[in-house]
Formats: structure tokens, C-alpha cells, sequence
């Protein structure tokens, strides 16, 4: 019988030993956190910024999972256009991954708290068809969110292993790890060695408002993953 075990259990360091993963550091390998990111519009900033003070505002008290996703993911989705045609978005979305190890069989399984993603030529993403090859689609984005109280370092290797699942070869899979207050970006390039590159991270807490930045490169992944 195989050992399931969970993605929170697994390090960085397991995740790149067990799935043989590669950490790209030149900056030309994640082009979509800092090229020809999109112009925000007034109401998009007003906003942003509206999201920003809502969320400073609820801090002051323990800002748990499920808060964080409606007051600060859920304006980034809506104003980046995954809740219209052609994307779908899919909570809790169930993945299971075999780790290849002679001495045992191995599962990691656990659920993605939000997948973004677009069938292709399609406007509708049927979850029966999510791992049909005949319409396979293209995940947008993995999205992990946390606790406003919690570090990012342990979302980063479950994200890694949920992307790992997207059904795309070709293309890349992005990711984004968050605790409401924190935002970093990561890039899955599969090919004969899994190589992976984190973003810089966004902090709400730093002046100004890099909530701008983070609708910026969501509208740049979902650009360049929609003329894949």
C-alpha cells in the first residue's frame, strides 16, 4: 500500500531532491515579474488601494486563511479577469503526485487552495475534462494563501509540488504563495531538467503599493499564457 503523505510536510530541499528540481537564479529565466508589465487604470489603483487599507485595518488582528482570500486574492483575480471567459477558477482542486522511490511507494496529495486556468480554444474548463489529453487545459496559476501570522517558506515547496501536476509540458506554470501581506511568484519550467525561479517578494507593509505590481504580473502571466 502507498504512503500518502501531505505537501505541507515536505521542505524545499525534499521537494528538489524527491522530484529532481533545479532553482534558476538569472532573472532572464522569469522575464514575466519585471518585462512589459501592464499599465494600471485609476480604478484599478483606487482599488488596489482599497484592498490595501482593508487589509492593514483587519491585521490588527489575526487575519486568518480564508480572510486573506477575500479581502486581498479575490480583487487581484476579479481585476486580473479570471472570473470571465475563457478562464475558470477552481478552489480546493484535489491533486495527487507519485514520488518515484525504489525502497516505497509514495503519494503526495493535498488540495490547491485556488487554480487558475483555460481550456484551450475553449471558454469553459469542465472539471472532468481537467486531466482529459484530448483538452488539456493550460494552468494559469497555482495559488497558495496563508494566515496573515505565517511565513511564506513552507508555501513555497507545496505550491512547487501542486505545479508540479499542471498537465502542460510546453509551456510554463506559474505560482503565487501569499499571507495577505507577502506575495511571491513562481516559475515551473518542465523539460529534461524541472527548473524553477521565485520572484522577489511584494510586500503590502513596504510605501507605496506593490498590490500593483502583483495585478501587473498576473495580467502579464495570463497575457503570454494565452498566446502559448
Amino acid at each position: 500500500m502507498a504512503t500518502i503523505i501531505s505537501p505541507s510536510k515536505l521542505s524545499l530541499s525534499d521537494v528538489e531532491d524527491k522530484f529532481k528540481l533545479q532553482e534558476v537564479m538569472e532573472p532572464e529565466f522569469f522575464p514575466e515579474c519585471v518585462e512589459n508589465l501592464p499599465q494600471l487604470i485609476e480604478i484599478e489603483r483606487q482599488m488596489l488601494d482599497r484592498a490595501k487599507a482593508n487589509y492593514k485595518y483587519l491585521s490588527k488582528d489575526l487575519v486568518l486563511e480564508d480572510l486573506v482570500k477575500m479581502v486581498v486574492v479575490s480583487p487581484l483575480l476579479d481585476l486580473a479577469g479570471f472570473y470571465q471567459p475563457p478562464f475558470k477558477v477552481k478552489a480546493e482542486y484535489e491533486v495527487s503526485l507519485p514520488i518515484e522511490d525504489k525502497d516505497e511507494d509514495t503519494i503526495v496529495k493535498g488540495r490547491i487552495d485556488i487554480l487558475v486556468a483555460m481550456q484551450r480554444g475553449l471558454g469553459g474548463l469542465p472539471h472532468e475534462r481537467l486531466h482529459q489529453d484530448a483538452s488539456k487545459p493550460i494552468w494559469i496559476a497555482v495559488i497558495e494563501s496563508k494566515r496573515s501570522a505565517v511565513s511564506l517558506q513552507p508555501a513555497i515547496p507545496q505550491a512547487l509540488v501542486y505545479m508540479l501536476k499542471s498537465p502542460q509540458t510546453e509551456q510554463p506554470t506559474f505560482g503565487l504563495v501569499t499571507n495577505g501581506a507577502s506575495f511571491i511568484f513562481i516559475k515551473l519550467v518542465k523539460g529534461e531538467t524541472l527548473r524553477y525561479a521565485l520572484s522577489k517578494a511584494f510586500d503590502i507593509w513596504n510605501p507605496g503599493n506593490y498590490l500593483y505590481d502583483v495585478l501587473g504580473i498576473l495580467k502579464r502571466i495570463a497575457a503570454v499564457t494565452a498566446k502559448s
